[in-house]
Formats: C-alpha cells, structure tokens, sequence
C-alpha cells in the first residue's frame, strides 16, 4: 500500500493534478487490491487450487 501510496503522489505531481487527496485515496486502494491478489493467487497456487 506504501508503494501505491507513493507512486500515486509522484503521478499526480508529474501530471499537475490539484486532486493530490484523490491520488493519495486511489494509491491506499490499488495498493490494498494488488496485495489482496497477490495473497490469494498464492493461496491458490500453493494449495493447487483444492480448498478443504
């Protein structure tokens, strides 16, 4: 989430957004989202796709 965070602040100032509060929202929730999928495929990778 830190990443998302970060990178979102660094795309805003590039691109000379006034929203950097919208930028920071969406950075904290891609970020969220990237990790829960990353946490699931593993999950499912490393089970072979069997749930018990």
């Amino acid at each position: 989430m830190g990443l998302g965070l970060v990178l979102a602040i660094v795309t805003a100032l590039v691109f000379h957004d006034k929203e950097i509060g919208k930028a920071i929202i969406a950075g904290l929730l891609i970020g969220g989202w990237t990790s829960g999928m990353f946490d699931g495929v593993q999950g499912f990778l490393n089970d072979g796709g069997k749930s018990e």
